[in-house]
């Protein structure tokens, strides 16, 4: 549609009948776009409520079932139950929408070859070759997320402990001793924590910087060698460009997600296997 607006524009003659249809066209082709999105969205978070409740339902009946806790400590149980639970909410309602980015990627692709030609591969394939980076991003994600969960199984053990036998340690003063020793744990997972926000930052800021290099890409390549460019093709080019570009700004929250749900989906499957009374 952009491409026919834009042809439309630098036509001598003007077509009412036609500006008008073109008008409608992109009118009810963002309608549609919009209304998928927010569609799609409440699907996400209506199937990611409901399985978190009934993950959280089931840990909560099998630790009711259980014979002894001794494989896990009480702290990782709560982590269990309060923090990875919401992981696997976040899996449901962003971590699916990595599945559209390759669909959208391989469409954009083909549009732009039907625009420009055999150059419109190129600025494709910056996209393309994007999410395997980010799929081993998600390395790195899980590896972090790993080392985080077994920090904070410790600090929430450390506090429990703290608050059942908070008398004795009053009683001989041994408040100043456990206070560092929180500290120190806390300090522990803050680095980790740093660590993982710096690495997802650079994930997340690198997508839009994809669109200007796919861009300078295509057009520069398509000039020299010696292919025709008119204004038409270059902003239909880039809009399509700037739809690709959801994909890739949910492509680092849905590989988050979903890295941090698969460590979340092995610490329920531990607490699942456990013997019964």
């Amino acid at each position: 549609m952009v491409k026919h607006l834009l042809e439309y524009t630098q036509q001598m003659e003007p077509n009412l009948q036609y500006s008008l249809l073109l008008i409608l066209g992109l009118l009810i082709t963002e309608v549609i776009r919009s209304w998928s999105l927010a569609l799609t969205w409440a699907l996400n978070y209506r199937t990611g409520v409901r399985l978190r409740g009934a993950i959280l339902t089931m840990a909560f009946k099998k630790i009711l079932r259980l014979k002894n806790i001794k494989e896990k400590s009480l702290g990782e149980l709560i982590n269990i139950c309060s923090n990875d639970g919401q992981r696997m909410f976040e899996a449901a309602a962003v971590g699916s929408l990595l599945a559209g980015g390759p669909i959208v990627a391989i469409l954009g692709m083909v549009y732009n070859v039907v625009i420009l030609g055999p150059t419109g591969f190129l600025g494709s394939a910056v996209f393309i070759l994007f999410y395997p980076a980010m799929m081993f991003a998600s390395r790195f994600t899980a590896y972090f997320r790993r080392k985080c969960v077994a920090v904070t199984d410790e600090r929430v053990q450390k506090m429990n402990e703290v608050l059942n036998y908070i008398k004795f340690i009053k009683m001989y003063a041994w408040v100043k001793a456990f206070s560092q020793t929180v500290q120190k744990i806390r300090e522990e997972e803050r680095k980790i924590l740093e660590r993982a926000g710096y690495f997802q930052s650079i994930t997340v800021g690198v997508a839009p910087i994809v669109v200007v290099i796919a861009s300078v890409v295509t057009f520069s390549v398509h000039m020299i060698l010696g292919y025709d460019l008119t204004a038409a093709q270059a902003f239909t080019v880039v809009t399509v460009f700037n739809s690709m570009t959801f994909a890739l700004k949910v492509t680092p929250f849905s590989v988050k997600s979903l890295s941090e749900a698969s460590v979340a989906a092995d610490r329920f499957k531990s607490l699942f296997l456990m013997e019964e009374v």
